[in-house]
């Protein structure tokens, strides 16, 4: 699958849970690869590296609610 089908994915996603927030409010927080560009290395070294391997994604999310 390439980038613009998996942006397209994303942004009909945010729709629908932004359609669905007009009646039940829902905070949204979007984890991904910030405007950086991109480096070799192993798939487990990027993933760390980009907070996107499990420790990583727990580590935004956990931020994300406590900032509440």
């Amino acid at each position: 699958m390439n980038v613009q089908k998996l942006k397209k994915i994303a942004n009909q996603v945010r729709k629908t849970f932004r359609h669905l927030g007009e009646k039940c409010p829902t905070k949204m927080y979007r984890i991904g690869m910030r405007d950086k560009f991109g480096e070799s290395g192993t798939a487990g070294e990027l993933l760390h590296k980009y907070m996107l391997d499990g420790e990583g994604v727990y580590k935004q999310v956990k931020a994300f609610v406590e900032a509440d």
